[in-house]
This record gives C-alpha cells, sequence and structure tokens, in this order.
C-alpha cells in the first residue's frame, strides 16, 4: 500500500514539473527603454522644478493629498527646501525586464534631497509606480 501511494505522488510530481514556468536569467535593458524612463524622469524632474513637491506629486499621483502623513512631509519639504535645480542619478537597479527603480540627488534650494523613482512595464510602456523622498541625510 505504501508503495503504491508514494509512487502515485512521484507521478503527479513529474506530470506537474512538465508543464511548469521555466525561469531565464533577464536580458539587459534594451537602450529604448532606458531611453523611455530617462525621458519620464526629465519630465519629473522638470515638473518639480516648476511646480514643486506638492503639486508635482499631486497631479502624478492624486491621492497622495489623502495621506495626511505624507502631505506634512511634502508641504514641509516646499517650504524649507524649494524647487528642484540640479539632478544627478547615482544608482540605477534593475529588477528583470520589467522593473527599475533609480535613485537621485537634487539640489532644491539649500537641501540635498535624495528621491527613489520606481517605474513598472506594462505591456509595452514603462509607467511611473512609485516616488520617495528623503531629506534628512542622517537616514542614508
Amino acid at each position: 500500500m505504501k508503495r503504491m501511494v508514494i509512487g502515485a505522488v512521484f507521478a503527479i510530481g513529474l506530470a506537474a514539473s512538465a508543464q511548469a514556468v521555466t525561469v531565464v536569467d533577464a536580458p539587459q535593458m534594451p537602450a529604448l527603454d532606458r531611453t523611455a524612463i530617462s525621458t519620464q524622469e526629465q519630465q519629473f524632474f522638470n515638473l518639480l522644478e516648476r511646480e514643486g513637491v506638492e503639486k508635482a506629486l499631486s497631479q502624478l499621483f492624486p491621492s497622495v493629498t489623502a495621506n495626511k502623513e505624507s502631505l506634512a512631509a511634502i508641504r514641509a519639504l516646499d517650504a524649507d527646501c524649494g524647487t528642484a535645480s540640479r539632478v544627478e542619478r547615482y544608482k540605477s537597479a534593475s529588477f528583470g525586464t520589467r522593473a527599475v527603480r533609480d535613485e537621485f540627488m537634487v539640489m532644491m534650494g539649500s537641501c540635498l534631497v535624495k528621491w527613489e523613482l520606481t517605474y513598472l512595464k506594462a505591456g509595452v510602456a514603462w509607467k511611473l509606480n512609485n516616488v520617495r523622498f528623503e531629506s534628512n541625510e542622517t537616514n542614508w
């Protein structure tokens, strides 16, 4: 009896593995994808320079104003630092071919602010999915 159960479990395992998803190494990001992301990043920082943090993020993520804690941090950054003037990408991480996180150091008035922009590829287009900033350099 035990042999039949073990044999059945083994046979089910073989049948399942024949239809399993194949895992492959992600190829490098094509230059066109990097260009598409860089173009959106330039547009984001142009908006940040023109409109300030609150207006820029409210346009991109309307729900940002619903979170009172986030809104307070955004308003404090606008009041304390002002608009963006110089942007440097210092780190980029790809997560396969469907996600990218770029990190920037941005001069905003007299403040140096770390920004993280995360992009996801939905279908054929890249979409800005998440934005984070940190203005307290002791937490970097």
